[in-house]
């Protein structure tokens, strides 16, 4: 790979944690578990993991190592940080909470010592049981002052609505400790997951990939119209892996709806598009790609959320975004810039900024 000139803020690194050191960080009845997770639990055919889910020209080793990873992307692309959002961030689908919530705090020492503390390039991400607030909000509060851990990460497979208050608890811990919450999709119809879009569960791949952004929607929808960035106004979400174009059509129709119906939804003092705007943000992969890229761009201008867009490799899947061609050339220099460095620098807030302050002074 080529090095760009640009600096870059990577959003998503799919870094591969051995499950053989994290199990034995987990008590003596789950171990023997571990061997088969999480294959058994899927309630479908796990479709992100086609053809192994690597870019042919990665062996798998490429995700399994932080000296690996800054070799084969940090160095030959110039990425100064980047964000570890790893894998099994889906610890809020299965039944037996307990045992979930084992995983996720295993998986976040792991992570932290095997690859975070290992490269100062690395931030990173929690794993919580978000339907065991009783375990996920110590969690929370166990790292809030890591300058390394930058976000919570979960799925937007959930079991029950997000806008839900049964999930605030678990809002206000992530807000109190000034850390951002990372969705990711493709968990949807999993476990005891609703299929992954309104026409059921998918049959192929092209159907079912194609729709991804399906979930990113009723999930922005259902915080915006449950006010929960009413109730936690320092909460910010950014999604993986959901596209961004639909964020337009989405604010449209919900504008118009409120200035209908304000009378259900008498806690929204502003427009949704306001909420989505201020809270909401986006990963570039997989980036949308009309045949004619000023369209991309003219969408972009009129969400009005070139601020709220952040680059991410996807790091080392088949769709991963290259940042020296993952942009069509009619965009400006300024508005790449942003991409690339700015809007993550400025979303991921006092944390990023003063370890880049730190990586710098030395």
């Amino acid at each position: 790979m080529e090095k760009t000139p640009e600096r870059i803020f990577d959003a998503e690194i799919h870094a591969l944690v051995d499950w053989r050191r994290i199990y034995k960080r987990m008590p003596a009845r789950y171990q023997s578990r571990i061997a088969t997770w999480p294959t058994p639990m899927h309630g479908m055919l796990n479709f992100d993991q086609r053809g192994g889910g690597y870019r042919t020209d990665f062996e798998d080793i490429a995700a399994t190592r932080p000296e690996s990873i800054r070799e084969k992307l940090l160095t030959p692309l110039n990425i100064e940080l980047a964000v570890l959002t790893a894998t099994s961030y889906d610890c809020s689908i299965h039944p037996d909470l307990p045992f979930c919530s084992a995983i996720a705090t295993a998986y976040n020492a792991t992570l932290m010592e095997d690859f975070v503390e290992k490269d100062d390039a690395f931030f990173g991400t929690l794993r919580i049981n978000f339907n065991d607030p009783e375990t996920a909000v110590p969690e929370i509060e166990r790292y809030a002052d890591n300058p390394r851990v930058i976000a919570v990460i979960s799925t937007t497979a959930s079991i029950e609505t997000p806008g839900s208050r049964r999930y605030d608890p678990i809002y206000q811990a992530i807000a109190d400790a000034g850390l951002l919450l990372i969705l990711h999709t493709t968990a949807e119809g999993r476990a005891m997951c609703p299929p992954p879009n309104s026409a059921g569960y998918p049959s192929r791949y092209l159907e079912y990939h194609s729709a991804l952004a399906t979930a990113t929607i009723g999930h922005v929808a259902s915080l915006v119209s449950n006010g929960v960035f009413v109730r936690h106004p320092r909460l910010k979400v950014l999604y993986l892996e959901g596209g961004i174009c639909w964020a337009l059509p989405l604010m449209w129709a919900m504008d118009a709806d409120w200035k209908r119906l304000r009378e259900e939804v008498p806690e929204l003092t502003e427009l949704p598009s306001h909420y989505i705007r201020n809270h909401i943000f986006l990963t570039t992969q997989p980036i949308e790609e009309p045949p004619k890229g000023s369209d991309l761009q003219l969408v972009y201008e009129q969400i009005g959320l070139d601020r709220n867009i952040v680059y991410s490799t996807d790091f080392p899947h088949w769709d991963f975004d290259d940042p020296k061609h993952f942009l069509p050339s009619c965009f400006t220099p300024e508005q790449r810039k942003r991409i690339l460095w700015d809007n993550a620098l400025e979303l991921f807030g006092p944390k990023a900024k003063a370890w880049l302050e730190r990586k710098e002074a030395r």
